[in-house]
């Protein structure tokens, strides 16, 4: 999930509140778009099982009614769409693949990255996060390198 402060976002939700927006990347010509947009909303850490009575640590996202539960965040989800070539066909195995590589780096919990750190190709670490404009609202959220 995607987490930037209300003001980043409020032109948009105030007028609608769940803004959809869409983008194809450069390269590869990916349809990108955001999901499940939450104006003062939290991220949420959910359990997915595997069925071999393991889980798997992912995020939701998560707003509020009540004015008190509010948050200066709003965080909303990214959809890529991906075109896989044959002979592979296990898009869902791929992207479970993925999510337990996350939970191995953090200690199976979620990870956290700045965009800035993202862009410059490095490492979030506790002190970049300390130093970041935008306050996770996930507080077990573990910095990393997506």
């Amino acid at each position: 999930r995607v987490e930037v402060p209300n003001a980043v976002m409020d032109k948009l939700t105030k007028s609608l509140y769940e803004a959809k927006l869409i983008y194809y990347s450069d390269t590869f010509e990916n349809k990108v778009r955001t999901f499940c947009m939450n104006p003062g909303g939290i991220v949420s850490e959910e359990r997915y099982s595997t069925g071999t009575g393991k889980s798997i640590a992912v995020v939701n996202g998560h707003s509020y009614a009540d004015e008190d539960k509010r948050t200066e965040n709003t965080n909303f989800a990214l959809l890529v769409s991906t075109s896989f070539t044959k002979p592979f066909n296990q898009p869902i195995e791929y992207g479970r693949y993925i999510a337990q590589l996350g939970n191995m780096l953090t200690g199976g919990g979620i990870m956290v990255q700045r965009l800035g750190d993202l862009l410059l190709g490095r490492r979030t670490d506790e002190n970049r996060l300390k130093r970041s404009t935008t306050r996770p609202t996930l507080k077990s959220a573990v910095p990393g390198d997506l």
